[in-house]
């Protein structure tokens, strides 16, 4: 199951759209129809990867990755 949650913490666009928390075994996902609603074909998002340890800290982050949404 998937959790989403809208938070700005650690995000500095006022494009924000979402936060996703996932199992920490997950290679990949789908993005869900909440989310998708909120995007906007022909434009670009910033998607990052952050590794979160048992009590919450980041113990790593990816460089930001940046994909134009066409659905």
């Amino acid at each position: 199951p998937r959790l989403l949650v809208f938070q700005k913490q650690m995000v500095h666009s006022s494009q924000f759209v979402a936060r996703m928390l996932l199992p920490y075994d997950t290679q990949t996902t789908v993005l869900s129809s909440e989310i998708v609603e909120h995007m906007h074909p022909g434009t670009e998002y910033e998607w990052q990867v952050f590794a979160l340890d048992h009590h919450g800290d980041v113990i790593h982050q990816t460089q930001p990755q940046y994909f134009v949404f066409m659905p």
